[in-house]
């Protein structure tokens, strides 16, 4: 029992003997602290006060341990052993055996105490769990704590708030009371009258649900109408049955399950995606685990950011494959009616066989694998751009119907210009082959135009490699086929002398592919137009937005905690490695390590390192710098301004002076230094100090 003071102690010792001793050490009496004999041997009082103080421990959000002891002899323990040995080897109820087993000695302990220790959430949970509600994803904890402890856990990651309504579900109140709670609350959350629901249910109230499939189902209902579900007490079967519930209850809706420990494995490989997170409770849930990462707060980035990226790569994957498809196979439908339908082919057999493979592949791969609607900064500071993919908007039936009739007005108006402006007109040659390759030649050209540089909001040089290898190989190939066909007759197509010696001398060849190239563009350019000002989503008005500087900059602020490590880590492309003949890689990069802390531009120096125990970054400010840098650039007319992402952006320099002249004498009559002048002084208080030397040595 704990001793509290209530005053200050006073104790007077015997310098001769310490004999007599007067103390007053508690102004209260000491039996309201510590119980008498006759109470400690009660075992109903030493039960009774192990309550409270587990039920105080729980309040706090301490996790409690019980210990107890029993003795036994040497005897009865090996014979034990022996039993027990036996139900871990059993191949069938092995589980069972070992309970069975468990419990012969489980029984008739002793009270010893009772513990607590303090679980402290990882850096970063509430405000993860802050921002994952706002994009709209439901969560459920699942944990084997005590009902208080889990209750006080949720308070203190912010699943519940101040204001919600906890609504407790316990086997004590009886299975009609509790299906009676679960209908009106149900209601209530319907009528919108609930401005923020939990639910709170333990493993017991859990395992009687179970039992009746009816309440089962009521409580999932619940559990997802609601804000929040608290299941406490829960063994790692359960938890995996609440997971499978959830799936089998709408299918439309995707499952996360996410745990540190081996209880939580059957969780999560019951979950449509599983995470992992390593740390002291080992590595057996990140093994198990799709995706295995360091602490809570990486699954922001996780979802937000790739999880969406992933999203809209796939999406524009599959509608760019079937625009391709139909924008190409339509071209050869509308030619079947010039040929009475016989199924002659439009394009050369050699070159229809390598339009997936070789001049249209690159395109939507690049797509899939590399675009990004928006910056990570923006996604991760606006969390409501995650409804994208719950929405269902980059990838469902009236965008693909869109799509669709895109491809078929592109090839329409394409096949038919193609036979009016150069089928019924040609000067020198207008066989199929001349109408394969111009056909051929501007479907390559949109396509990859479309798929690499029109849809891809990044375009890099990725994009632009694609595009040039693509195209480019398609004229490459053109010629290949010259000598591929030098030993192959073909009656349709004159493949070794057409574009060679006859139409390829044309110009209304080359005109023609130039014209259908324009239309075509212009066409994807129309349909954008209108589906931007008549649909326009979330994702074209934060692209406008995240362009303006200051937006950008706040974007970047309050994104910081997540981006900073790949913000301010330094880049394998910064450390320069110099050339040493006849030295490994290891060091080689040693020994420029070396080289440039003898430069000082790399080393441990306090003044430019802004972690310790890691590279510094050679652009990096000293520490007590400010977030936000700028500086002139070479132009009088603007000024450069550093991120804390690192971008420098030109900005105007709205206090520019209007000539070079002027500019010149202002800074003459008030004796400004110039920004290239290695004394040139930024600080007020610096600039005045100096001036005030200079005045008292004229005067």
């Amino acid at each position: 029992m704990p001793i509290v003071p209530t005053s200050k102690p006073k104790v007077t010792i015997d310098p001769l003997n310490n004999a007599n001793i007067e103390a007053n050490v508690f102004s209260s009496d000491l039996s309201n602290y510590i119980p008498s004999n006759n109470l400690i041997s009660n075992n109903a009082y030493i039960v009774e006060k192990t309550l409270e103080h587990i039920n105080d421990f729980s309040r706090e959000g301490l996790r409690t341990l019980l210990y107890a002891y029993k003795w036994i002899d040497e005897k009865t323990y090996n014979e034990w052993a022996v039993e027990y040995a036996e139900a871990k080897a059993s191949l069938n109820n092995r589980s069972d055996n070992i309970s069975r087993v468990g419990e012969i000695l489980e029984n008739e302990f002793e009270l010893c105490g009772a513990t607590a220790i303090e679980d402290k959430l990882q850096e970063g949970v509430p405000q993860a769990i802050q921002k994952l509600r706002k994009a709209g994803i439901k969560l459920w904890m699942l944990t084997g704590d005590k009902r208080e402890t889990a209750i006080n856990i949720g308070y203190s990651c912010k699943l519940i708030k101040d204001y919600s309504t906890v609504i407790i579900l316990s086997i004590d109140d009886g299975l009609d009371e509790i299906s009676n709670k679960m209908a009106a609350a149900e209601l209530e959350v319907d009528a919108g009258n609930v401005a923020h629901c939990v639910v709170v249910i333990d493993g017991k109230t859990l395992s009687s649900l179970e039992e009746d499939p009816t309440l089962l189902s009521l409580f999932i209902a619940l559990g997802v109408k609601a804000h929040s579900v608290i299941c406490c007490r829960a063994s790692p079967a359960q938890k995996a049955k609440m997971v499978s519930a959830v799936r089998e209850l709408d299918s439309s809706k995707v499952t996360l399950a996410i745990g540190d420990g081996a209880n939580d494995i059957a969780m999560i490989q019951s979950a449509d995606v599983g995470v992992g997170i390593t740390g002291k409770e080992g590595l057996q849930a990140a093994r198990t685990s799709d995706y295995s990462i360091a602490q809570f707060r990486y699954l922001l980035k996780l979802l937000l950011v790739h999880g969406r990226y992933n999203y809209v790569r796939t999406s524009k994957f599959v509608l760019c494959t079937f625009y391709k498809e139909m924008f190409f196979y339509l071209t050869q439908l509308l030619y079947q009616r010039y040929t009475l339908f016989t199924g002659s082919s439009l394009y050369e057999s050699w070159s229809l066989s390598m339009f997936n493979t070789l001049f249209t592949s690159l395109p939507v791969l690049c797509i899939g694998m590399f675009e990004k609607d928006l910056r990570p900064s923006t996604l991760l500071a606006i969390p409501q751009l995650y409804s994208k993919g719950r929405n269902f908007e980059s990838f469902n039936l009236k965008l693909f119907i869109m799509w669709v009739l895109l491809a078929t007005s592109q090839a329409v108006t394409l096949c038919f210009a193609l036979w009016n402006i150069y089928g019924f007109n040609a000067a020198f040659d207008n066989t199929t082959y001349g109408l394969c390759v111009i056909m051929f030649t501007v479907l390559i050209i949109i396509i990859n135009t479309k798929c690499n540089i029109l849809e891809m909001h990044n375009v890099t040089k990725i994009s632009f490699a694609s595009w040039f290898t693509s195209v480019a190989g398609w004229m490459v190939w053109c010629f290949l086929l010259t000598a591929l066909y030098k030993t192959k007759d073909s009656t349709i197509f004159y493949v070794t002398t057409g574009l060679l010696q006859h139409f390829g001398k044309d110009v209304n060849f080359w005109g023609t592919i130039l014209i259908l190239v324009i239309i075509g563009i212009s066409i994807e350019f129309l349909f954008q137009t209108i589906r931007y000002y008549v649909w326009p989503t979330d994702t074209d008005t934060f692209q406008v937005l995240e362009k303006i500087t200051d937006i950008r900059r706040q974007m970047e602020f309050l994104s910081f905690e997540e981006m900073k490590q790949g913000w301010t880590w330094l880049h394998e492309s910064q450390i320069i490695q110099e050339e040493m003949p006849n030295k490994s890689d290891f060091y080689k990069w040693t020994y420029s390590m070396r080289s440039l802390i003898k430069k000082g531009t790399m080393g441990p120096s306090k003044e430019t390192r802004k972690r310790a125990g890691t590279l510094v970054n050679p652009t990096e400010l000293p520490p007590g710098s400010p977030s936000i840098v700028r500086f002139n650039s070479n132009s009088d007319r603007f000024e450069d301004e550093m991120l804390p992402s690192g971008k420098i952006i030109r900005k105007r320099n709205n206090n520019e002076f209007p000539s070079n002249s002027g500019n010149k004498k202002f800074m003459k009559l008030f004796k400004i230094k110039e920004e290239n002048d290695e004394n040139y002084e930024d600080d007020i208080e610096a600039v005045l100090a100096r001036r005030r030397r200079e005045l008292g040595e004229e005067l």
